[in-house]
């Protein structure tokens, strides 16, 4: 699954690059920000599989055994054996900016990415969400380097904000610009 492993490469090096262009010492009315990364991994073995019912159970590395019904959007999976192994790879980068506001009401827009393997490889799939959000900040917590921020929907969510970011140019009633990038990838190797 080299085109998955690739696209998850690349959006590690965007959100690289947005980092980069996130420049913590400009004015107080210009953008400033910085960029927030986690992800995990797992690995699973095929125990069985029901290919009528497109029904395969997965044996966790931690004992746990689950099964999952695979939808048709799945190519290859006729190609999935007992024994195989299931990888999962889930990563969020958030990049969090502020801006001078323009006035305009916190808002959202929502990007998905989906890059699935070729016909007769391994199964495997990529999928990336990225949304753009805009949101009021509400509370600056400095000791804990923490922001309360109120989305679009009305929602409340605490951010962790990066040591490069200078919480003094964060007020209570800033617009706060929010990237957030999800991505899962699913991937069967052979044992």
């Amino acid at each position: 699954m080299n085109r998955i492993q690739i696209s998850l490469a690349a959006m590690m090096v965007t959100g690289a690059a947005m980092l980069v262009a996130c420049n913590t010492n400009k004015p107080a009315d210009e953008t400033v920000g910085a960029l927030e990364a986690e992800s995990a991994s797992a690995s699973a073995t095929v125990s069985a599989i029901d290919y009528n019912t497109r029904i395969v159970t997965l044996a966790w590395q931690d004992g746990r055994v689950s099964s999952y019904k695979v939808g048709p959007e799945a190519r290859n999976f006729n190609n999935i054996k007992v024994g195989d192994i299931v990888r999962a790879s889930v990563s969020e980068a958030a990049v969090v900016w502020v801006g001078p506001s323009n006035g305009a009401p916190p808002s959202m827009g929502v990007d998905r990415v989906v890059v699935r393997s070729k016909a007769g490889e391994r199964p495997g799939m990529m999928v990336a969400d990225t949304a753009v959000i805009s949101a009021t900040v509400l509370r600056v917590d400095s000791v804990n380097r923490q922001i309360t921020v109120r989305g679009p929907a009305g929602n409340e969510r605490v951010l962790r904000v990066a040591s490069n970011v200078n919480l003094a140019d964060i007020t209570v009633g800033n617009l706060i610009n929010l990237s957030v990038t999800e991505s899962v990838a699913l991937w069967v190797e052979k044992p």
